[in-house]
């Protein structure tokens, strides 16, 4: 309970620590940031007046006051774009990172489950072997292409509607997610060949096998149970990796998920939704820390100490 507690601090700093960082970005921006949302052509009494509605004539601290009080209330703002609400364009577009997070996490975990069945037999294990290196050696943008290149020809489900319920859209994603699970899958198939050789050498593995337990038994109730803390670690810091490989697939496949926005908002200097896509973005990567590393102590004990 304690490791829980601790870690809920630790995350709870990093994420003022984030919010900070995003109303300093937008204070300290090395242009106007009224200037940037009307334009070029905009006069100098109109910039005043947006910079008197967005508070920028008042000082740092009243600033930093309005700021927290407005996202306590669910308001980032709204785009200098066509000033449509910040918040909720960010959740609608973070659905559908989330949605293709989840099926590449679906991907990477049956690959492991893969990986460990693999172990029983020598001929998998040295197929898992070059696929763990195909998959680690090869970078995203190339494993994009070459999937890109396959679904322009032969797969049919090419659009996204954004209702979640038919399945049309989960199949729309499948190939991104694949793309995108690609290297956790490696690196995990890696972690497996290794921790499983290290807990081979081990008393208790040859104990079970002399006392005549099966292959199957003794993988997964002595080997598997000493090999999760060092795959659920290696998982646990691929998750932000996993979200900035996310952006570039979303923009590779036309997903219409936070990476296509942060792109546009980028493009258009729209700091408001930059903002946005800043705090939910890390938000969403630290919940998914703290429920991972809350895992923990239920795998190792000595972890709870």
């Amino acid at each position: 309970m304690r490791f829980v507690i601790d870690r809920l601090i630790y995350v709870l700093t990093l994420w003022l620590g984030v919010i900070l960082t995003a109303f300093v970005i937008f204070q300290l921006a090395p242009n106007d940031p009224a200037r940037i949302a009307l334009g070029p052509n905009a006069s100098q009494q109109q910039v005043e007046a947006f910079r008197t509605e967005l508070g920028l004539e008042k000082s740092l601290g009243e600033r930093l006051t309005r700021y927290g009080k407005e996202l306590a209330q669910g308001d980032f703002g709204r785009s200098f774009g066509d000033r449509r609400p910040v918040a909720p364009e960010v959740l609608k577009r973070i659905q559908t990172t989330v949605a293709l997070a989840l099926l590449s996490t679906i991907f990477t975990l049956s690959y492991l489950v893969a990986c460990i069945m693999a172990q029983l037999r020598e001929e998998t294990r040295l197929f898992t072997s070059v696929m763990n290196f195909l998959l680690t050696a090869m970078p995203t943008m190339f494993s994009g292409i070459l999937v890109i290149l396959f679904v322009s020809q032969y797969y049919p489900y090419s659009y996204l509607t954004g209702s979640w319920i038919r399945i049309d859209d989960w199949l729309f994603l499948i190939p991104a997610a694949l793309v995108l699970a690609f290297y956790p899958m490696g690196i995990l198939g890696i972690i497996v060949e290794d921790e499983i050789g290290r807990v081979n050498r081990l008393g208790f593995v040859r104990a079970a096998q002399a006392r005549g337990q099966g292959p199957v038994n003794v993988l997964w109730r002595h080997k598997v149970p000493n090999i999760m803390v060092p795959i659920l670690a290696t998982f646990a810091n691929q998750l932000p990796l996993l979200l900035t490989s996310t952006f570039v697939v979303e923009i590779m496949f036309s997903v219409p998920g936070i990476g296509t926005l942060l792109l546009k908002s980028v493009l258009d200097r729209d700091l408001p939704m930059l903002q946005g896509i800043l705090i939910v973005s890390a938000s969403f990567t630290l919940l998914i820390t703290l429920a991972v590393e809350a895992i923990y102590p239920l795998i190792d004990p000595r972890v709870r100490q």
